[in-house]
């Protein structure tokens, strides 16, 4: 009986193990959609991987250009900044060019001022020593038309006594 009962016992359990081998094939085709499914998942996820370091490419070349707008904007604020230093500069030293020119035309201005002065001086003693040349000349010319008078006069007188002489004799 042993032998009967432990081939029932076999029995029952291929039984239990037919049906549930029933069941679980019948959860394998259940599952089969969701296996389907978790490859076709899985399919994605190799081009999910591959989407993945197309995105991590993105997201770095994103960051490097970022970094790179950042240098830029402190490369342009640090050369607008010198643009504006030079300007000032620049301005500065228009200003100063212009005070410069000022004072050049104003120093300009007073020394013709001072050589028109000095031309007006010069000519007035020009036309004071024109008169006192004049002057002087006119005297001059009296002075020898005096002497001529005077050596005319010894002339004569000597011709006179001359000829008074003569005359005597």
């Amino acid at each position: 009986m042993r032998v009967i009962s432990l081939n029932n016992s076999l029995n029952i359990t291929i039984y239990f193990f037919r049906n549930e081998l029933k069941q679980l094939e019948k959860d394998l085709m259940r599952y089969r959609i969701y296996e389907d499914f978790l490859k076709s998942a899985n399919d994605n996820t190799e081009e999910s991987k591959n989407n993945e370091k197309s995105i991590m490419e993105l997201i770095n070349r994103y960051e490097k250009l970022k970094k790179n707008q950042t240098e830029f904007g402190q490369l342009r604020d640090r050369i607008e900044k010198e643009k504006d230093e030079i300007n000032y500069q620049i301005s500065t030293i228009t200003k100063e060019m212009e005070d410069a020119s000022y004072s050049f035309t104003s120093t300009i201005n007073e020394l013709k001022n001072q050589i028109d002065s000095k031309n007006q001086e010069n000519r007035k003693l020009e036309m004071e020593i024109e008169g006192k040349f004049h002057v002087a000349t006119s005297k001059q010319s009296e002075y020898g038309r005096i002497i001529l008078a005077i050596k005319n006069l010894d002339f004569r007188s000597k011709a006179g006594l001359i000829s008074v002489f003569f005359s005597i004799n």
